[in-house]
């Protein structure tokens, strides 16, 4: 028998929170280590 949804949860700004802070800090230690290189990269993504 499938799973039948009658109302789903809307996005807000806190879904899917633990995945943007985990991308953040690997940013940030990224740029710990690359230092003004590594913000320039990041600038050019952009």
């Amino acid at each position: 028998m499938a799973i039948t949804y009658i109302k789903k949860a809307e996005k807000t700004a806190f879904t899917g929170e633990d995945e943007t802070r985990s991308k953040v800090s690997s940013i940030l230690k990224d740029l710990e280590k690359t230092k003004d290189q590594g913000v320039k990269d990041i600038l050019k993504k952009i």
